[in-house]
């Protein structure tokens, strides 16, 4: 793409977000608490996923959940849930 089909892309884009126009909410509080009520309802569902892992994997880690008395499925998902909240050190 050249310079000058970028810019006129962009400029219209601008036009477009200008063009929008917006209402005042009534009740402005609800609908914030609306929101932040879906957003708490969305993050806390749970999503089953498919993964292929090393047998010897599974083993160990079934292993340590057995010796936590825990179900290794639940072990797995702590280790997934401290990892995404930067919870998990990395070894160096």
């Amino acid at each position: 793409m050249n310079k000058d089909k970028i810019l006129q892309e962009l400029k219209a884009e601008q036009a477009e977000y200008e063009a929008v126009e917006y209402m005042a909410l009534d009740n402005q509080e609800t609908e914030i608490a609306d929101f932040k009520a879906n957003v708490i309802a969305n993050v806390k569902q749970k999503k089953a996923i498919n993964i292929r892992a090393l047998e010897a994997d599974i083993i160990k880690i079934k292993s340590k959940a057995l010796s936590k008395g825990i179900p290794y499925q639940t072990l797995i998902n702590s280790v997934i849930h401290q990892f995404a909240n930067d919870k998990l050190l990395e070894a160096k």
